[in-house]
């Protein structure tokens, strides 16, 4: 008589971002998600203590871009929606900018100086892949803040602030920003362009052709990631404006509900009905992360799929 043998076939273990975490810095996962709480985010006005969906946004940033939170390479501050803002310092940009398989270099130009820094500094970012380089011009009037490294450095600041604008545009890094505009965010001082108009922008540079002599050199963006004209050069009045226009928000994004990743993300996993599921979802797009709103969209379709007995 043959014995049967029951074949059990079990479920592969999924490994959860946390522990990805843990293993690659040998720390036991709640140990460490305590350690990141009260070291990776600054909570200037003592607001309250972060949750755990805030300190996993942050991890799933740092993950993206390969940044080590333990040494300052990202930080976050809580906003004021249950969200996060993730920061960026120079030393964290510099390496995802120096990783990318299509970095080609840099260069930096200076503008005069009477003394008090240089009126501006303009970064040209190359690719491999591209013809002409990104360039970036920051003005110090613009940018310049009455923080002590501002007034002791403004050079190097005004340098960093060029060399990071540059990256952004030329590399289509979104959902990150660098202390600086972190601040401002904090302090409501300054409007977020979305990650849709930055991606628009790359993808109208990307769209043109090979160089003409009619044409300028390079790309000259400002602060608001709008294309303006290089001296003694023409640009294209009306695609200017149509990259100004980019940059605006919809129309309708005053009356959107300011919802953050995890409240967002508990109303679709609650939704009884492919109506409600549908409605929870539209939510996604007001999220200003570009992972968070990868991260929702499939977990949308999980559970929409269920709902609708697929």
């Amino acid at each position: 008589m043959s014995a049967v043998a029951e074949v059990v076939h079990a479920k592969p273990h999924r490994v959860s971002l946390l522990e990805t975490f843990s293993k690659k810095y040998d720390l036991e996962p709640g140990k460490m998600l305590d350690t990141l709480k009260g070291t990776a985010f600054k909570n200037p006005n003592g607001g309250p203590p972060i949750t755990n969906e805030q300190m996993m946004a942050l991890l799933v940033v740092a993950n993206q871009y390969n940044l080590n939170p333990f040494t300052k390479e990202i930080y976050a501050f809580p906003d004021k929606r249950g969200g996060i803002v993730p920061v960026v310092g120079v030393d964290g940009w510099t390496r995802i900018v120096n990783e990318h398989p299509q970095y080609d270099g840099c260069e930096f130009e200076y503008g005069p100086d009477e003394g008090k820094g240089p009126e501006w500094i303009q970064c040209a970012m190359y690719r491999k892949d591209r013809s002409r380089p990104t360039v970036i011009r920051e003005l110090l009037r613009e940018c310049r803040r009455g923080t002590e490294p501002w007034n002791t450095s403004p050079q190097r600041m005004l340098r960093h602030r060029a060399f990071i604008q540059s990256a952004r545009l030329a590399f289509s890094f979104a959902g990150i920003y660098d202390p600086d505009e972190a601040e401002r965010i904090i302090d409501g001082d300054v409007r977020v362009v979305s990650n849709d108009a930055v991606h628009e922008l790359n993808r109208r540079i990307e769209s043109r052709h090979s160089p003409d002599p009619t044409m300028p050199v390079g790309e000259v963006i400002d602060g608001d990631g709008v294309i303006t004209e290089q001296p003694s050069r023409d640009v294209d009045a009306e695609q200017a404006a149509g990259l100004e226009q980019a940059t605006q928000p919809p129309a309708d994004s005053a009356a959107a509900p300011s919802l953050s990743f995890a409240q967002i993300a508990e109303r679709i996993k609650a939704a009884k009905s492919t109506d409600e599921i549908d409605e929870a979802a539209s939510l996604i797009e007001s999220l200003p992360a570009l992972d968070q709103k990868k991260e929702l969209t499939a977990l949308f379709r999980e559970l929409r799929a269920k709902l609708a007995g697929e």
